[in-house]
């Protein structure tokens, strides 16, 4: 659910500290979630979780439902979808004021190394966020 992904993972950790953990959201979801608060306790309570950020730059899904419910609506005629549309953010930086990594991946040759990277902050106590810019 939106806003949930962060709150959940951050308690999965809490109950298997001697596992590493990935969040995967879409950049819509992640803007749900309390998501300094989740960093800063994260970084404050070593607490280390590795988020991959899947960045479309817009809410798809409530795109999606303006399709659903008003498939012939004034939206779909004009392809107008009102508050859909997220600016581009790099949520890497995110990462840096909590003391954790962060990059941002653009082209696929990239996201081997990112995630080595993700693993290796985590495996230091650090959190880590990925921010993984997708085309459409």
């Amino acid at each position: 659910g939106l806003g949930q992904s962060l709150g959940f993972g951050l308690g999965v950790k809490l109950a298997a500290m001697d596992r590493p953990l990935v969040i995967v959201v879409g950049d819509g979801s992640f803007m749900y979630n309390p998501v300094i608060q989740s960093l800063a306790f994260s970084h404050e309570e070593t607490v280390p979780i590795a988020i991959i950020v899947m960045n479309n730059h817009g809410y798809e899904a409530m795109k999606g439902d303006h399709l659903s419910y008003y498939p012939n609506g004034v939206a779909a005629q004009n392809e107008i979808y009102i508050g859909r549309a997220i600016t581009e953010f790099d949520y890497s930086e995110l990462a840096r004021p909590f003391g954790g990594y962060g990059v941002n991946v653009k082209d696929t040759g990239e996201l081997e190394a990112a995630y080595k990277g993700a693993f290796k902050a985590i495996a230091d106590g650090k959190l880590a966020i990925v921010n993984v810019s997708l085309t459409k």
